[in-house]
């Protein structure tokens, strides 16, 4: 019988997972494999459970929760060097990796998905030391994650993180940013960078453009200092992903980026890894070529 190690975190989203472990377990059993179960506390609870004595004697490792919970492990495990398949539940709110793998929304149907084992390499980003499966951004929209309060995203889901993106771009506050890549160096206002590994962020489906987590690179998106007028017309183009080509967009792809913080408020300068706060600048940014497993 296979062994495979679930943990979840039950304040993700709207709580729905918290209540189907029994069905869980279920289908797993039918399909000969046991579930150890582990429910976090909090954010450590990640990193103090995962361990390699613990972890060898499983086949994979689930969670359970939003991309902040799935970050959260996946850097247990790659500072650990934890090497096991890692399958994405997706609990949260945006669960925008579990969304690029094309694991179902439907938590039934997730699950059943999830009990195949079926897996494969991706790349991982890295930054300052600190591991990345999705997203890295930096200015106020990037941010917002940390502004939408949870009560309104249990109550709202996605619908929470457009409306409070909406208003945070309407404040069009912008930094000037250094940025360094293998092959040029640029220094430009920006409103809002993310450096993509997938191509969801924040809700927003195809705000990676042509990112693929397979292809050993990373994908820039900077959304250069914009008039008030423009933020309307942008903000549809992020929803439809039809950014790339517009004149107030820099986009492209890279294996190595270096940044630096040229000026700008405290609000503009916080940078954010998967949903959870990020490291200081400078940033050195590499991508990890087929760093970690991941069940799909």
């Amino acid at each position: 019988m296979k062994r495979v190690l679930l943990l979840y975190n039950p304040m993700a989203g709207i709580q729905e997972f918290n209540r189907m472990l029994d069905e869980i377990i279920a289908v797993f059993q039918a399909q000969d494999i046991e579930l150890t179960i582990y429910r976090t506390q909090e954010q450590m609870d990640f990193y103090n459970y995962l361990n390699y004595q613990t972890a060898k004697r499983y086949q994979a490792i689930l969670v359970a929760g939003g991309d902040g919970s799935i970050s959260l492990a996946m850097n247990a495990m790659m500072k650990k060097k934890i090497d096991l398949p890692l399958g994405i539940i997706p609990s949260g709110t945006s669960n925008d990796f579990a969304h690029y793998l094309a694991i179902s929304s439907d938590l039934h149907l997730a699950i059943q998905q999830l009990a195949q084992l079926r897996s494969k390499w991706i790349d991982l980003g890295k930054v300052n030391g600190t591991f990345f499966i999705n997203v890295l951004g930096g200015g106020i929209l990037p941010n917002v994650a940390q502004k939408v309060e949870g009560e309104a995203k249990n109550m709202w889901g996605k619908a929470a993180y457009y409306v409070t993106g909406l208003m945070e771009m309407t404040k069009n506050k912008s930094f000037r940013l250094r940025v360094q890549t293998e092959d040029q160096e640029f220094e430009e206002d920006y409103f809002l960078f993310l450096v993509m590994n997938g191509v969801s962020a924040g809700g927003f489906s195809k705000v990676g453009g042509k990112a693929t987590a397979e292809d050993g690179k990373l994908n820039f998106v900077g959304i250069k200092s914009l008039n008030l007028s423009d933020v309307p017309m942008l903000f549809g183009k992020l929803l439809r992903g039809e950014h790339i080509e517009d004149p107030h967009v820099r986009y492209l792809e890279g294996e190595q980026f270096q940044m630096e913080f040229v000026s700008g408020d405290e609000d503009t300068k916080a940078v954010n890894i998967d949903g959870e706060k990020g490291p200081e600048y400078p940033l050195d940014i590499q991508v990890c070529k087929h760093r970690l497993q991941v069940l799909y």
